[in-house]
């Protein structure tokens, strides 16, 4: 069975879920990750900051989607040159999307903020 592909990725600055629109016209709300905390040669995600516990509200709404959907947007973004990690510091600023991506061995620790998972399918975008 081929897979769907998707059409377009609509989110905004700041937030932490964006929207899907998939080839055959449904859309689909799918958490974001920043591509700094993955690792190409490995398929690996993992961030082990616990920054995003500070937004409880948005972290929880994340990881409910993440666990509902197994799909994640990863992200490009610029951030601060001094340690972006830490409180008090300027948030990343979202340049752009790199994809849409199925994902496994989904792990949290504590409330979420740290957690890690693989990369293991890529949706294609389709230019229609």
């Amino acid at each position: 069975m081929e897979r769907l592909r998707y059409r377009a990725l609509k989110g905004r600055q700041g937030d932490w879920l964006v929207e899907v629109e998939w080839e055959d016209g449904t859309t689909e709300l799918l958490p974001t990750a920043h591509s700094r905390f993955y690792d190409g040669a490995t398929r690996v995600y993992s961030r082990t900051d616990n920054s995003m516990e500070r937004f409880n509200g948005k972290l929880s709404s994340w990881k409910e989607r993440i666990y509902r959907t197994h799909k994640v947007v990863l992200t490009d973004s610029d951030w601060d040159a001094d340690d972006p990690l830490t409180i008090g510091h300027t948030p990343p600023k979202r340049t752009g999307y790199v994809g849409v991506f199925d994902i496994a061995e989904l792990e949290f620790e504590g409330t979420g903020a740290v957690h890690s998972f693989k990369l293991v399918n890529r949706y294609q975008k389709t230019g229609r």
